[in-house]
């Protein structure tokens, strides 16, 4: 069989890891799936020029099937979580907790709805009831300081203020608190300006502004196509994560970036196994990767000389 390499995709100007333990169109849909794109500028137009989620929208809306999924909402980069917010049923809205109540005493104090002033960092607003929520203040790069992540599911909030994380963590898990329609994600950048805080879009394309750069690590941010392929005269099977993860050979199968993954190669009777190819390499029987971009692994198998 021959074998079949993807060109990897490529790192971003961005350090924005995707934030959704699924993959929109995989495993991540239902009967309303949608991402709803940000307009930050009110142009009715996304990054892409097609709709946005909704005029003015804030944020990314990651849309998923049920509450009662768990999806995972993971940490988009290294930080330290400067506010939480919990206690609101999902499908309804405004019964807050304390929590909530501290952010209503915000709005008012401020003349802003949604807005939120945290120590010497400025103000900024969500605009919306975001129900519970997290909120992870990231110090590298310099303009990047603040990402949230809204509507989520009650009682699932593993951090507490003060929490270091890393990327990819789990945080929370999707839920449909505060103003929600259908179970999702709200996921919203705020970068830093000279005079303060202001609304970010992590997309980029054709109708962004002048000189906007994405500030996901990778593009799509939420795909990484691994595929996996055997090769030589012998045979043998190819398992992933010890079978946890299908891996079928021919078919690409989707990952999201930063997933470790273990291949290990098992030849048939009669045949050897000779080495790896592609994004595995060597000649143990297993590899372990950590996937960062879409790319190919094969196996050589060879067929043994028997004699009796």
């Amino acid at each position: 069989m021959a074998s079949v390499f993807l060109l990897p995709v490529a790192a971003r100007a961005g350090m924005l890891a995707w934030p959704v333990a699924c993959i929109p169109g995989v495993n991540c849909t239902g009967s309303a799936f949608y991402i709803g794109y940000p307009d930050i500028g009110g142009s009715g137009k996304a990054f892409d020029c097609g709709k946005p989620g909704y005029t003015g929208h804030t944020g990314t809306d990651i849309t998923v099937s049920s509450v009662k999924d768990g999806v995972g909402v993971l940490a988009a980069a290294d930080g330290e979580v400067l506010l939480v917010s919990g206690g609101q049923e999902d499908h309804c809205s405004g019964d807050g907790d304390a929590a909530g109540d501290r952010c209503l005493e915000a709005d008012a104090a401020t003349g802003d709805p949604g807005a939120l002033c945290v120590g010497t960092d400025g103000c900024f607003s969500w605009g919306f009831d975001a129900g519970n929520f997290v909120l992870i203040r990231h110090g590298e790069p310099p303009q990047l300081i603040f990402t949230l992540y809204a509507h989520l599911r009650r009682g699932s909030i593993a951090v507490t203020s003060g929490t270091r994380v890393k990327k990819g963590d789990k945080i929370a898990e999707v839920g449909n608190s505060g103003a929600s329609l259908a179970p999702h994600l709200h996921f919203g950048v705020f970068i830093r300006r000279q005079f303060g805080n202001e609304l970010a879009d992590p997309w980029q394309g054709e109708c962004s502004s002048p000189r906007h750069a994405s500030l996901w690590q990778y593009d799509p941010p939420y795909r990484a196509q691994v595929t996996v392929t055997k090769a030589g005269t012998g045979e043998g099977i190819i398992t992933c994560n010890d079978g946890s993860i299908p891996c079928p050979p021919g078919s690409p199968t989707s990952f999201i970036p930063g997933t470790s993954i273990t291949f290990k190669a098992t030849p048939y009777f009669g045949s050897q196994f000779i080495g790896w190819q592609g994004g595995c390499s060597g000649a143990a029987n297993t590899c372990t990767i950590t996937v960062e971009g879409s790319l190919g692994v094969s196996a050589l198998f060879a067929r043994q000389d028997r004699s009796f």
